[in-house]
């Protein structure tokens, strides 16, 4: 027999109509504590309320609302969440949509930020780049909200999410590298807690396996997406007596570190070191030389969530979304062939 909202306010000890008030965002009405006991008895019981018998009796906002997750940099200095985001506001302008922005979740703290997203005042809801750890999407599916991951995949198919094919993206990265005669190949990976980072790493990892290389575990750093992570520890990799023929940088902030941490040690690139990035972020085919990378398409996965948003607001039909986008390489000139030498 299926759970339903009286069964919630029984187990909580609370009325159906605070239950109601906590799905819907009625923060005015509940306190933090009631919030946190009637959302955990909702996960407890895996009550799913009726979502599109809800959605009929909502009118539309005409504002899609995005949320930068887990993401530290500001906006303007993270190319990737910046071109998303111009995707996404070209799509929104061209709908009669308005994009609002909430400000960083707090990690430990998410579910605490719920309610802002259910107030009614938004259509919509894009995450950009959750964490793993993040319980806001399966939170959000206890709620009326349409909402849509970019940047991470969920095995839950309730769950809609839009995103680059990391582990393949970075296999063609790789098998570029080992192509062209490089064993020696670290990788500076990105924030651990993403799922991005994680599937960057398999494929290289895999690549190795495949090819018989040595996956050396001192070739490997954490970098968190950062252009300063990636400074120093390529420095600190490229100061060893058998360091990397190439550096495998998760994004291309990290990638950009490199080529700085190269060039203080009078290092030339390609001809001493090889780098190659990932996302195909605008200022890479500006770097000296310019950057080979690994190309998504950011401001066409922004246009996409944002259509995808404006068209559940207007159907009053939720039609869960998985959609992953295979990445091609962009060669530039900062790899070696180390066969041709």
């Amino acid at each position: 027999m299926p759970i339903t909202i009286k069964d919630v306010a029984r187990t909580a000890g609370v009325s159906v109509g605070t239950v109601s008030n906590v799905l819907n965002g009625r923060e005015a009405q509940y306190n933090a504590q009631t919030f946190q006991r009637v959302m955990q008895v909702v996960r407890d019981l895996d009550y799913h309320p009726n979502r599109h018998a809800r959605s009929l009796v909502r009118r539309t906002a005409q504002v899609i609302g995005v949320s930068f997750a887990e993401q530290e940099r500001s906006l303007s200095g993270n190319p990737y969440v910046a071109d998303i985001l111009d995707g996404m506001m070209q799509s929104a302008s061209e709908n009669g949509y308005n994009i609002t922005l909430f400000t960083r979740l707090p990690s430990g703290e998410e579910s605490r930020y719920l309610s802002q997203f259910l107030d009614r005042s938004i259509d919509g809801l894009c995450l950009i780049a959750p964490a793993l750890r993040n319980p806001i999407p399966k939170d959000l599916l206890l709620t009326h909200l349409p909402f849509l991951v970019v940047g991470a995949d969920y095995s839950d198919k309730s769950i809609s999410w839009i995103d680059v094919d990391n582990e393949e993206g970075a296999r063609i990265a790789m098998e570029y590298l080992i192509q062209r005669g490089h064993t020696r190949i670290a990788h500076l990976a990105g924030e651990k807690a993403q799922r991005s980072a994680q599937l960057r790493w398999n494929g290289y990892c895999s690549a190795l396996e495949k090819h018989q290389l040595p996956n050396e575990p001192t070739y490997l750093h954490w970098c968190n997406y950062d252009q300063a992570e990636g400074y120093r520890y390529a420095k600190r990799l490229l100061q060893r007596s058998d360091r990397p023929t190439a550096i495998f940088a998760a994004d291309d902030l990290i990638a950009l570190g490199v080529l700085e941490a190269a060039q203080e040690l009078g290092l030339r690139v390609p001809k001493d070191l090889s780098v190659i990035g990932f996302d195909d972020i605008p200022k890479a085919q500006y770097t000296h030389p310019p950057l080979t990378t690994i190309q998504q398409p950011m401001r066409e996965i922004g246009v996409r969530a944002a259509r995808w948003l404006i068209k559940q607001a207007n159907t009053k039909r939720v039609e869960p979304l998985q959609l992953l986008i295979k990445p091609k390489l962009k060669e530039r000139g900062s790899v070696s062939n180390l066969n041709a030498s």
